[in-house]
């Protein structure tokens, strides 16, 4: 937890479906796979899904506080405290 944390989707890690390291975003596709038809039985996979295109899409909140901290702690601070805030 602590590596995807750190380095994000953008990274590799161990995908739990083949026990090998991987491109994490092939790592969730794999996962999101084999739990296809329990998140459906549950009626969440479209729920899973669309979370999983925006993460996609805008990052992590560990990629937005980098971006922001390339900024500037000003940069840093502001996003941290709207976010906090809503």
């Amino acid at each position: 937890m602590w590596h995807a944390a750190r380095h994000g989707t953008g990274a590799e890690l161990v995908d739990p479906t083949t026990a090998s390291v991987a491109p994490a975003w092939d790592a969730i596709e794999r996962m999101l796979e084999v739990a296809s038809s329990a998140l459906e039985a549950a009626g969440d996979r479209a729920r899973v899904a669309s979370f999983a295109e925006r993460v996609r899409a805008s990052g992590t909140g560990a990629d937005r506080q980098r971006a922001a901290l390339a900024e500037g702690l000003p940069a840093l601070a502001a996003l941290l405290r709207d976010s906090f805030a809503g």
